[in-house]
């Protein structure tokens, strides 16, 4: 059995939105969050390996960097977690799809006008 686990970012810091309760949202809850649920489906946390993709910043013109900021606080929480980080493809000012293949562990990012990337 292959279990894989995705988790959208949005916000680096929950502390940002004390009232919202949605861990998944946040880098400093998410990863944790998304590591214990994929245990509680049988995953060994040894053998976890995470890859990232985003961390764009969307909006150069405010001077707030919240991709750059949330790719940061996600690598932190990665080292905290002792899980080994096996790919990157972060930063830009573009968006990005992502693909996930539990079966062989592949990401595939998509963005326009870029070729795609496996991780």
């Amino acid at each position: 059995m292959h279990i894989a686990g995705l988790s959208h970012i949005l916000l680096p810091e929950s502390a940002l939105c004390p009232d919202d309760e949605n861990k998944f949202k946040f880098a400093d809850t998410a990863i944790e969050t998304l590591v214990k649920s994929m245990e509680k489906h049988g995953c060994s946390r040894f053998r976890i390996t995470a890859k990232i993709a985003g961390g764009a910043c969307m909006f150069a013109s405010t001077g707030i960097n919240i991709g750059q900021r949330n790719v940061e606080v996600v690598k932190r929480e990665l080292c905290r977690l002792n899980i080994n980080l096996t790919g990157e493809d972060t930063g830009g000012n573009f968006g990005r799809t992502v693909d996930i293949n539990p079966e062989n562990g592949t990401v595939t990012v998509k963005a326009i006008g870029k070729a795609n990337r496996e991780l």
